[in-house]
């Protein structure tokens, strides 16, 4: 997607059998994933996002695994998903007056994906994460962590495939009521290349 400042690719239809697997890596910083049979439905058919307009894509066929295919069937960027009519919401005023956070606890949950909506997200001590009512997440959402800055055009960037986190959509618990009456905890899957969780390598709040 030539011109994108980020890019994330969706599997269709695919048969890894027992040992094949794919690995994606971005041409822009080599940033890899690595994803399998087991690990693709965990983040619901997407891959991470990645830094670039271009995504090198390796299909590895295991020893004695047949017919083996994966198919690519659509891609989100920032720029893709501005036309289909989203849009950067300010919440800042005309005095924008935050600093940066290096809290390792504290990640960025990507509802849209690559260039969609964003909320925080707390790691807390129960294996949740903590985050508000409204940022409702649909399938292919993740939560990342040591987000690098945004671009001087105010394009956001995603952080390591490494330290992005599909979000459970089954154990999303919320309200969203108001003012008081808004938060929300869920659940993650481990991260598909290095199979680690966030709580044990991020932390957490305890509460």
């Amino acid at each position: 997607s030539p011109g994108a400042s980020a890019i994330r690719l969706h599997i269709g239809d695919y048969n890894l059998g027992q040992s094949s697997y794919l690995t994606l890596t971005s041409v822009a910083d080599e940033a890899m994933q690595r994803l399998d049979a087991k690990t693709i439905p965990s983040s619901y058919n997407w891959s991470a996002a990645f830094i670039g307009d271009s995504v090198e894509v390796e299909l590895h066929v295991g020893p004695g695994d047949t017919g083996i295919f994966v198919e690519i069937d659509k891609m989100r960027t920032p720029e893709i998903l501005k036309q289909e009519g989203g849009s950067v919401a300010a919440i800042c005023g005309t005095n924008d007056d935050r600093v940066p956070s290096f809290d390792s606890r504290v990640g960025r949950v990507s509802a849209g994906g690559a260039g969609g909506a964003y909320c925080t997200a707390w790691l807390i001590s129960n294996g949740a994460v903590l985050t508000a009512g409204h940022c409702i997440p649909t399938a292919g959402d993740f939560v990342e962590f040591g987000v690098p800055p945004a671009l001087a055009n105010g394009i956001d960037l995603p952080a390591s495939p490494l330290n992005q986190y599909p979000i459970n959509l089954a154990t999303v618990v919320n309200e969203n009521a108001g003012v008081g009456m808004d938060w929300m905890v869920f659940g993650l899957n481990a991260n598909t290349t290095t199979f680690r969780t966030a709580h044990n390598f991020q932390g957490y709040f305890r509460m």
